[in-house]
């Protein structure tokens, strides 16, 4: 009688118990799919729901893009996508008052900002030989040999880590809260653009990822706020993500225009 009524409750509070969230997919092409994930923690504001773009890196190639190549004049997500051609493009990571990275970057020849700072992620892209992985977050922390591997890329973006090598939440908590713009790496080897207009505080965002289904193995933050944004153009679909809540800058969710970016990445079809 205990074993059945174990059983019974068991079964009750599977019942119960409201069903995980799951990612809705939208196949754009090929090695591309199109996501969107309405988490169980809600923000106060907006619809909580996060935009997540899938890319295959064996049948896309990845673009660093910056202003300063494209004299000196910065465009909205939408307007790099338009003039460059890309399916899809998201912030390449924090900027100064002058357009330059606020991290270590640089594309071939091209040196953005020549000054490594102290954040623990490098994403790297565009290899001198097909030995490599075609994309990869560096992970500075415990990665001995990332000064090698970064000389072994044509293309890097340095930005704060949110996930670690082993999986872990690294933001610290606090209170503050914003829309953001996240690049992450699953673990099938998939490239994540991740855009959430809603503002969260980092920490509870990195762990509502982690608890997502998308399987994310490393993360990196890129940009928050009104600046945060993703574009994409991929046949009928276009979507055109940009940011608006920010704490100590703009406490409200009525921006209604992408900012200029002086920094993207975008993917083309290989």
């Amino acid at each position: 009688m205990l074993r059945l009524y174990s059983l019974l409750a068991a079964c009750f509070c599977a019942a119960a118990s409201p069903a995980a969230p799951e990612v809705t997919w939208q196949q754009l092409s090929p090695g591309l799919a199109l996501g969107e994930y309405r988490p169980t923690v809600k923000s106060d504001i907006g619809d909580s729901k996060i935009t997540i773009l899938r890319i295959n890196p064996r049948q896309y190639s990845f673009r660093l893009l910056e202003s300063v190549r494209y004299k000196g004049k910065a465009r909205t997500a939408a307007q790099w996508c338009q003039q460059e051609k890309l399916l899809a493009c998201i912030n390449a990571g924090m900027y100064q008052p002058d357009g330059r990275s606020v991290g270590y970057m640089r594309d071939h020849q091209s040196i953005n900002n020549a000054s490594l700072g102290n954040d623990n992620s490098i994403l790297v892209f565009n290899p001198a030989d097909s030995l490599r992985p075609a994309i990869k977050l560096i992970d500075r922390s415990c990665e001995t040999d990332w000064a090698q591997q970064l000389r072994a890329y044509h293309s890097a973006s340095q930005s704060i880590r949110m996930v670690d090598c082993q999986g872990r939440n690294t933001w610290a908590a606090q209170p503050k809260r914003w829309s953001s713009a996240v690049w992450a790496m699953d673990q099938d080897g998939n490239a994540l653009m991740i855009f959430c207009r809603s503002p969260y505080s980092m920490h509870d965002y990195v762990d509502i990822l982690l608890q997502s289904p998308l399987k994310i193995s490393q993360a990196m933050y890129l940009e928050g706020g009104p600046e945060a944004s993703l574009s994409i153009r991929s046949g009928q679909t276009v979507r055109n993500l940009f940011g608006s809540y920010e704490t100590g800058f703009v406490e409200n969710d009525n921006s209604q225009a992408a900012f200029p970016l002086p920094n993207v990445i975008g993917i083309v079809k290989k």
